[in-house]
């Protein structure tokens, strides 16, 4: 696959997971890049410029020729017991929606995603906030959801 339909699709994804359930599957942080909003860690990760841990990126995607990227032989017997119930249906409705289109048609899309902005030749942060008021949570909702996220986060810190 591309890599920039994967980085796309994981996107679509992550957004998708706030949309219906209020929280990411990732927690990565979102960007706006010159071909649409990205997870930052990700896109480091398929660029080389992040390390990856152990059983961490390399175990699951390998690289290939002309941006081309591909699930390793460890990624293809995976299990996946790490992703929720519905973190799996997320990835299933975004794949059986937008999996069939080619990149340029993935970029286009997530061109017109009300949380992106050009950022000129740069990236800029799409704060949690933001990409909740794009999917039309209330202040009050965002409010209670940035409690909730911070909390797992530091939940997640003291047993990472």
């Amino acid at each position: 696959m591309p890599f920039l339909s994967l980085i796309k699709l994981l996107y679509l994804s992550e957004r998708l997971s706030y949309q219906e359930y209020g929280y990411p599957i990732s927690g990565d942080h979102l960007v706006s890049m010159d071909h649409g909003p990205v997870l930052s860690r990700t896109y480091d990760h398929i660029k080389g410029a992040r390390k990856s841990t152990p059983r961490g990126w390399d175990t699951w995607i390998a690289d290939q020729a002309d941006y081309m990227v591909s699930l390793t032989e460890s990624g293809r017997q995976a299990d996946f017991d790490e992703l929720s119930e519905s973190d799996v249906e997320v990835l299933d409705s975004v794949w059986q929606e937008y999996g069939h289109l080619g990149r340029w048609d993935l970029v286009n899309l997530t061109h017109t995603l009300p949380e992106w902005e050009d950022p000129n030749g740069t990236s800029i942060p799409i704060p949690p906030q933001k990409l909740l008021a794009s999917l039309g949570y209330s202040p009050e909702a965002i409010e209670h959801m940035l409690q909730q996220l911070k909390h797992q986060r530091a939940f997640d810190s003291q047993f990472a």
